[in-house]
């Protein structure tokens, strides 16, 4: 029975007469049931029963005092029962070695806050007398309250019927071993009565004990690993919770003249915070101000967003004075559609297709009373927590939502008539320099109107695409900026550390971020004719990416993808938290693709929506597992995908990329797959051991000489009017020009500059070996996964030896002064550039899969009763699944798109005679995404 029951006036004489008594407070008024307090000796093994049983409650004004009777008893430990929803009571320990206490007019020797734990949204461009932080309630996931090092409670954070916030507890003692750090499970019932505020003793015998909490917010339920990692390592616990800290607040303040940000783990009143409703975090990241939607009791802030965008694309459709006023509208510093290009693309979809209805993830809300309204009035406190990773998401999400509107924006002026001709004419008269040069056709764009909102702009949606490219910048900056910070990037291995198929979480993201960071946001949009981000700001984020993934790296996300150079010894199961610290698990990774669980099994939005993605006909492979297999491996993909892009275009740089990016992912790929790819080394091209392959270069074997086997050699030249000729060219001396004899090829093995150059070998009887002989004998993607887990891993290898080799003999060439056409250059070159673009062929055949999946989504699809959509996204759960998926569907497109044409863009710096035709092969190859792997 609660001790809010307990009879009120029992031997209750006033506290003239209460002699001596061991008094504790709670802050606070109107608790409600769930909470009992239970006394134990100094021990903890008698409970002392007949004096519980003695307690007297007594109501002040703004707390509640329980009373019990002492004379001469020696100090009790108190402990607290929470109530449960199943089991026995949650017992928490409280108090201890307290006393009598005597009564105090103000603030008793020990006392309890109820507290409602609050995040701050930043805001870094807030309007004038504005906030730059906004105080709300944290989203649905998990507190994790440590003391003195220890986990004292852990609580899921969720809502209850009436939609007000409400916390239960897990019952940790069903989860600890005596002498072990951490709890024993991975997951663990949340079993507690749902409460609407968490107690803390703040004060014990008179003494502040704050500094004993340490709190923390997660999106995700930590693991093992997390636990006992935080418990033993006090740094690291300090990095990552707040520590509880003062002073007090007074709870009869009722001030309400605006809310006043407080530093992380400071109690704070409520009085002064607006009304809010529940948070709807999926919502919000999509948002310029979430914290608008959060304070919308009516519901309609995101949605009049939405209606926003949709009268400002029929404007623009309009065209004339409606877009150009549009168009000022949009420039406005606060203009409310800046830092909302989700808005913007779906209402684009949906304006594009006549039989759309609006999409159920921009309409209204239901109306909402003030969440905190009860804590409020019973005068709780709260408690500002960090939530770092919501930060990230949401400018990460805000870039994606960009790049899918200037994608889709691209789109839209193909499907104009004419527009091969508009986009002939802006690109030929529009420069006023071409390749360094004055441009001669531009003095007749004076004769073509080329306003802004002119025929020839309206036609190529100049003014949006310029929108769509600000936004694009603008996250990228932010995005940059934030995973810049330690702290934020720390953040990630509550992700990483996470057991079975949540382990993907944290790669998923990673991925995301590369995609943005690894982005050259002026190259996006091929029309555009001013550049809308500075080479320094481009630059950042793309060393960004660098720093994090090159050797020896020091941000901490490196240890998070990245095994080690030297294998570490295996972890004893008696010995906890190794791994707690989000570092890259090679085994765990090794078993990510080998089981897909079942949606309910997981807790992690990628988990679940890949979870519900596989039992569907939607990815052209033909079994759940291979569907799980090839979307996890996707997913793993994307990371190297993206990187090998970006060092592809930055080929340039001063320093050695392929040694500094190269090793942590080829360590990465055997951590994947170890029986495959163990033996696979990168090493110098004039230091490949004797008996070893460069692979996909050269295998006697199979024939396979250049990249190239006889049977690719044919197919080239049936397709593509692949032209050879054979013999010598001669200089009016006789000297020899060029020959397309093999022979005459020099071995660039033996050259200086084969020491700079890496290629990825392997003994001849290797796994890697047979697959890649496997490989050519194959027919289709699905096939290939009977043989091979990871089939773009092995394909990648092959186009990185080709590509590297390509190098190489252009380095050659260039030293020794030859004309391309010198001494088998031309032979050696052509061959080596068709093996190529075939290999980028190769590589660009999952985009069908990803790709095609998309016209086969439904929501049929995604009947899931996993509770993580209903945390994301409360009131429109149902949305959530088909929304998710897409997004990540794009971003494995994108990966596959992102490698495949920066692989062809290298080759445009050999640009003359039949190169020039293989360019458009590649270029037609990617954009078909054929299934036949040849």
């Amino acid at each position: 029975m609660s001790e809010s029951n307990s009879n009120q006036g029992a031997g209750n004489c006033g506290p003239a007469c209460e002699g001596e008594s061991l008094i504790i407070e709670v802050m606070g008024k109107d608790h409600p049931e769930g909470h009992s307090f239970r006394i134990f000796d100094e021990t903890n093994y008698e409970q002392q029963e007949w004096l519980e049983n003695k307690v007297r409650l007594e109501s002040l004004e703004d707390s509640v005092l329980h009373l019990w009777p002492r004379s001469g008893q020696p100090a009790h430990n108190i402990w607290l029962d929470i109530d449960a929803e199943e089991g026995a009571p949650i017992r928490v320990s409280f108090f201890s070695d307290v006393d009598s206490t005597p009564r105090q007019l103000n603030g008793q020797w020990n006392r309890i806050w109820p507290i409602v734990p609050l995040t701050a949204l930043h805001y870094a461009n807030p309007e004038p007398g504005q906030p730059s932080e906004n105080v709300v309630p944290v989203r649905s996931g998990f507190i994790y309250i440590f003391r003195s090092g220890t986990l004292w409670r852990e609580l899921e954070v969720g809502q209850v019927d009436t939609g007000k916030p409400g916390f239960r507890d897990v019952r940790l003692s069903d989860y600890r071993e005596p002498g072990l750090a951490g709890v024993t499970e991975d997951r663990r019932a949340v079993v507690g009565k749902a409460l609407p505020a968490i107690w803390l003793p703040v004060c014990q015998m008179n003494a502040t004990i704050m500094n004993e909490f340490q709190l923390a917010f997660s999106e995700v339920q930590f693991s093992v690993e997390r636990i006992a990692y935080l418990e033993r390592d006090a740094e690291a616990r300090m990095r990552r919770c707040q520590t509880l800290q003062g002073p007090e607040p007074a709870v009869t303040s009722t001030s309400v003249s605006g809310q006043s940000v407080v530093a992380p783990g400071q109690l704070m009143p409520l009085a002064s915070l607006p009304e809010m409703r529940s948070r709807e975090p999926y919502l919000e990241q999509r948002l310029p101000r979430p914290w608008k939607q959060v304070y919308d009791l009516a519901g309609t802030y995101a949605s009049n967003l939405y209606s926003q965008a949709k009268e400002e694309l029929q404007a623009f459709c309009i065209g004339g004075t409606s877009a150009e006023a549009a168009w000022e509208s949009a420039r406005y510093r606060d203009a409310p559609l800046i830092g909302v290009p989700a808005a913007r693309a779906d209402a684009l979809d949906e304006i594009g297709d006549k039989e759309a209805t609006e999409p159920q993830f921009w309409q209204p809300l239901d109306a909402s009373e003030d969440v905190l309204s009860q804590a409020k009035e019973n005068q709780y406190a709260g408690v500002i927590l960090e939530d770092k990773l919501f930060s990230l998401r949401r400018y990460l999400t805000r870039a994606l939502d960009a790049h899918r509107l200037l994608t889709r924006l691209l789109e839209e002026v193909e499907k104009q008539p004419h527009s091969n001709s508009a986009q002939l004419v802006h690109r030929l008269m529009g420069p006023e320099r071409l390749a360094g040069k004055e441009n001669p056709l531009h003095q007749y764009l004076d004769s073509i109107e080329t306003s802004l909102f002119g025929p020839l702009h309206t036609h190529l949606l100049t003014a949006q695409r310029q929108l769509a490219r600000e936004e694009l910048v603008e996250a990228q900056k932010m995005l940059a900026g934030l995973v810049r910070q330690t702290e934020n990037q720390i953040a990630l291995a509550d992700l990483f550390s996470l057991a079975q198929a949540d382990y993907i979480e944290g790669f998923a993201l990673a991925r995301e971020i590369f995609q943005i960071l690894a982005m050259d946001t002026n190259s996006v949009d091929h029309l555009a004719r001013t550049e809308a981000a500075s080479d320094a700001q481009i630059r950042d984020a793309n060393d960004l990416v660098l720093n994090i993934v090159k050797e020896g790296s020091d941000q901490p996300l490196h240890n998070m993808l990245f095994p080690p150079e030297k294998a570490v010894s295996a972890r004893s199961e008696d010995v906890r938290g190794d791994c707690g610290d989000g570092r890259c698990r090679p085994e765990d990774l090794k078993k990510l693709p080998e089981q897909p669980p079942e949606p309910d099994e997981v807790q992690t939005l990628t988990a679940a929506a890949l979870a519900a993605l596989v039992k569907t006909d939607s990815i052209d492979l033909s079994s759940e597992l291979k569907r799980w297999m090839g979307s996890i491996g996707a997913i793993l993909d994307g990371i190297d995908k993206h990187v090998r892009a970006l060092a592809n275009r930055m080929k340039s740089q001063t320093y050695r990329l392929d040694s500094r990016l190269y090793g942590p992912l080829l360590r990465m790929a055997k951590a994947r797959d170890p029986a495959l790819l163990s033996s696979v080394q990168l090493v110098a091209r004039n230091a490949v051991p004797q008996g070893w392959l460069i692979l996909g270069l050269s295998d006697p074997a199979s024939g396979l000489e250049l990249g190239l086997t006889e049977a690719d050699r044919e197919y080239v030249h049936r397709n593509n009017g692949h032209r050879r000729f054979y013999g010598e060219y001669l200089d009016r001396h006789g000297n020899p020009l060029a020959s397309t004899r093999k022979s005459a090829i020099p071995d660039l093995a033996e050259t200086a500059e084969a020491r700079q150059i890496h290629v990825y070998a392997a003994p001849e009887n290797s796994a890697v070996v047979r697959a890649q002989r496997d490989m050519r004998r194959l027919k289709s993607w699905d096939e290939f996964f009977n043989r091979v887990r990871m089939p773009y891993l092995v394909l990648m290898i092959e186009g990185h030896n080709i590509w590297r080799e390509f190098s190489l003999l252009k380095k050659v060439e260039s030293r020794k002064g030859l004309t391309r056409a010198g001494l088998g250059i031309v032979s050696a070159g052509a061959d080596l550039f068709f093996a190529g673009t075939i290999a980028v062929e190769r590589l660009s055949t999952e985009l069908k899969i990803w790709g095609t999946a998309f016209s086969k989504l439904n929501n049929a699809a995604f009947q899931t009763t996993n509770p993580v959509f209903q945390r994301l996204l409360p009131s429109l759960a149902r949305a959530i699944p088909k929304i998710v998926t897409k997004r990540m569907l794009g971003g494995l497109v994108t990966a596959g798109l992102s490698i495949s044409v920066s692989l062809l863009d290298m080759v445009h710096e050999w640009d003359s005679g039949d190169l020039d035709a293989s360019v458009a092969f590649g270029v037609s190859a990617v954009g078909s995404g054929m299934m036949e792997l040849w």
